[in-house]
């Protein structure tokens, strides 16, 4: 019992970053981590919210000084914006791996040929920006085509979702118009091929 009120205080200094850090593997499809690269997760993301609080009570701190002052600074101030800051961080980061926002910058000036996906897998199926079509190559030698809807995050497990169905032989297709979806489960899958989008 004493152990546990000895790293207490430290748990309870890395809130912060534990919130900003969940909210990110919630809305990505990145692994979560072992604990420890974890701990170290939220180590830097409560030094980053640390980072910007500090910022903003500066600044709060000169408009109390020089424009108008909202009230005093206290702790509750202070646990409402580490928390804010922590929300904020963890809804950007999502929005920017999402979205490749980051490395997009980082690419176009040559310092990373990386993208912010947690995949080859996931990056080729976020990177379509019109409704491309696919075609799943199964392992029993079956193809069948149709939009994805949904897919999963990465190669070993999950299903795909498909929209607008069609098996496809050879140089026939036979369209499941009674069909709504159709899932395929992604071990199935040997290869995917990208449809170019034609207007």
């Amino acid at each position: 019992m004493s152990e546990i009120k000895e790293i207490l205080p430290f748990f309870q200094y890395l809130i912060n970053g534990f919130v900003a850090a969940w909210i990110f593997h919630g809305l990505t499809s990145y692994k979560i981590d072992s604990p420890f690269e974890r701990i170290v997760h939220a180590l830097i993301l409560t030094s980053v919210v640390s980072f910007f609080v500090f910022c903003l009570k500066s600044v709060f701190f000169w408009i109390g000084d020089e424009v108008y002052s909202f009230g005093l600074w206290n702790n509750s101030a202070n646990s409402s914006f580490n928390f804010l800051i922590a929300v904020f961080s963890g809804l950007f980061l999502s929005y920017s791996a999402n979205n490749d926002l980051m490395h997009t910058f980082l690419r176009r000036i040559n310092i990373t040929r990386e993208t912010s996906f947690p995949s080859e897998w996931y990056g080729s199926f976020a990177d379509q920006d019109v409704e491309a079509y696919v075609i799943l190559h199964l392992d029993d030698g079956r193809r069948v085509m149709g939009y994805p809807r949904e897919w999963p995050s990465q190669a070993k497990s999950g299903h795909f979702v498909l929209n607008d169905i069609s098996w496809l032989g050879d140089g026939e297709q036979m369209v499941l118009s009674q069909v709504d979806k159709f899932l395929v489960p992604v071990e199935k899958v040997v290869y995917v091929e990208f449809l170019k989008y034609e207007v």
